[in-house]
């Protein structure tokens, strides 16, 4: 069996994967291991137009509680863009007007 190059892969990601009674489909193991995922990885779907996008699950945002997340925390917290740019603007609002910490 030939290891995960790049045509492996590619070959893996057109190869038709049937439905069970229940619905689930098996990732490949060779996808799998590419894209990190293990035993409990937490995994979300959604769709595009005609397209099941499915993709690591990486928290929502520990604020608004969204879900629009590029990867961003903050000390261990996933929180979205609009609300990083928010702190980020108050933490610099207030540093100006703070007295420093000795």
């Amino acid at each position: 069996m030939p290891g995960p190059g790049a045509a492996h892969l590619a070959a893996q990601a057109r190869a038709p994967h049937a439905l069970d009674h229940l619905g689930r489909v098996v990732v490949p193991v060779a996808l799998r291991r590419r894209l990190g995922w293990g035993p409990g990885t937490a995994l979300m779907m959604r769709i595009d137009g005609a397209r099941l996008i499915v993709e690591r699950f990486r928290g929502l945002c520990v604020f608004c509680g969204s879900d629009d997340d590029d990867g961003g925390t903050l000390l261990g917290q996933t929180v979205c863009p609009a609300c990083r740019a928010a702190l980020r603007r108050t933490v610099t609002a207030r540093g100006a007007a703070a007295p420093a910490h000795q």
